[in-house]
């Protein structure tokens, strides 16, 4: 029976452990193994890849992965925030002369947690080595290592390791999701899906490879079981990258000019000639008809029309105030609707 659960002080300023992910569909006898470490504080939830065990502190968190491990169950589990490395590039070394690196780097002192060697698909050089360096979080900074440049007589250069779109593959058991270093599951090979290191696959040595490729035949993916390593991009186990969907941005009408050279122009009338004056009337007065009717013969000719809008522009030079402008045009209005 289990035991009836305790009270258990959480420090509250301590960061919750990450999850453990057993796989695993018997959730009693997941229960039993944990409830066996002399844990009681815990959850448990069913997830695609198995069951999910949550533990409160860092002793509980221990607790259960050994257990795990001493009865040999398939898990995994993830890094904790506060073990959680710097990764930095270097680059510029050759593989002959990496091997003393780490006594190198101790003479300028930089210590690096750990030094492992990345993947090069297109080497500028035969011997061309790519490292990966784990730095403790705020141990040092990028700034202060790009101030080496030179390491073993070799001119090298320093960036932040940048993790590619692709999603995260164990190298210990294929699966997708969580890193080899915190995997506990039994080894598999990504060539032949059988339970050796990938470098020991029988199949580097197969005399059936053929310009040192190995046949599609020969291969088993630990995922899907298909003939293609379980690294192939287009297995059907691979998880698909979700794509953010994109919002249509509506185009606002752009807003008014403030240029005043951008605005049309006013007819060019020049208030000075009377002949200007004349054509303007012609462009923009209203055509008489050759026979205008009885009720027309009240409207004023082009004429007219053009000796008011002279003598009104004349007067309204003479003004000072807008007092004045507007009694010159009721005077305009007076003298010659009156007539």
């Amino acid at each position: 029976d289990p035991p009836t659960v305790r009270k258990v002080t959480v420090n509250r300023n301590e960061t919750k452990p990450p999850p453990i992910i057993v796989d695993s569909n018997a959730l009693g006898d997941v229960h039993k193994k944990v409830i066996s470490a002399g844990v009681v504080d815990y959850t448990t939830r069913f997830i695609k890849s198995g069951i999910a065990i949550c533990t409160n502190t860092k002793r509980d968190y221990k607790a259960v992965m050994d257990k795990l491990s001493s009865l040999k169950t398939n898990f995994y589990t993830f890094q904790p925030e506060d073990e959680k490395t710097t990764k930095v590039v270097l680059q510029g070394l050759c593989r002959s002369i990496s091997a003393d690196l780490e006594e190198e780097l101790k003479t300028l002192s930089i210590f690096p947690s750990a030094i492992k060697e990345l993947t090069v698909k297109h080497k500028r050089y035969d011997d061309q080595v790519t490292l990966l360096l784990h730095f403790p979080k705020g141990s040092i900074s990028l700034k202060t290592l790009q101030e080496t440049k030179f390491l073993l007589h070799c001119r090298v250069y320093w960036s932040y390791y940048s993790k590619n779109s692709n999603p995260m593959q164990c190298k210990n058991c294929q699966k997708y999701g969580h890193g080899a270093n915190n995997c506990h599951s039994i080894q598999k090979c990504v060539k032949c899906a059988e339970p050796h290191p990938s470098k020991d696959c029988p199949l580097n040595n197969s005399p059936a490879k053929v310009d040192g490729i190995i046949p599609a035949r020969l291969l088993k993916c630990a995922n899907c079981k298909g003939n293609h390593p379980a690294t192939f991009k287009q297995c059907p186990a691979r998880p698909t990258q979700e794509s953010k969907p994109q919002i249509r941005q509506i185009k606002k009408p752009p807003p008014p000019s403030e240029d005043l050279n951008s605005f049309p122009l006013l007819p060019n009338v020049s208030y000075n000639t009377s002949q200007n004056l004349h054509d303007w009337s012609k462009k923009f007065a209203p055509t008489q008809p050759q026979h205008s009717s009885p009720a027309r013969e009240e409207l004023f000719d082009q004429e007219e029309i053009v000796q008011i809008v002279q003598e009104t522009f004349t007067c309204l030079k003479k003004c000072r105030t807008k007092e004045d402008q507007i009694m010159v045009i009721f005077k305009i209005i007076q003298k010659y609707c009156q007539k």
